[in-house]
């Protein structure tokens, strides 16, 4: 078992190893806030720019979870396999609400692998929610910067 806090404000990670007992605390090597939105948008400046064989397709209007959403795809065409990622943009709001993510050894061969469904809630977290790291409550663990 292990944990991971994250400060996004100082770019620093800890990773708490139970198993292992060990704790370690490093630099987060990017400051990205909100990495789906981060995908789609090199996603779309490829497919913009014709580079690294992306493609873009729109598949119109669908209803997710009682959402009005954008349904669009970007296939990338790589060395060994074919990537193609749905994001279904929610029109009232313009967040990503759903991403599915298929693969396989050609555009006729896709797999699903995975699908992540995202909801947003904005000021319910308070200061007091956000978890402290203390070494004091991990005596027996090695700690490393």
């Amino acid at each position: 078992m292990s944990e991971t806090l994250q400060n996004l404000e100082s770019s620093e990670q800890i990773i708490i190893l139970h198993t292992d007992k060990t704790i370690t605390k490093s630099s987060i090597m990017t400051n990205v806030k909100e990495p789906l939105k981060e995908t789609f948008s090199i996603l779309s400046e490829k497919a913009k720019q014709n580079k690294e064989n992306v493609d873009y397709k729109y598949y119109g209007k669908e209803n997710v979870e009682g959402r009005e959403c954008i349904k669009v795809s970007f296939e990338e065409s790589l060395t060994d396999k074919v990537v193609e990622r749905y994001f279904y943009i929610d029109v009232e709001n313009n967040y990503i609400i759903k991403c599915e993510y298929y693969e396989g050894t050609n555009d006729q061969e896709l797999n699903k692998i995975q699908t992540e469904t995202y909801s947003y809630e904005f000021n319910s977290v308070t200061d007091d929610d956000i978890l402290k790291f203390d070494i004091n409550n991990y005596p027996d663990y090695q700690y490393t910067e």
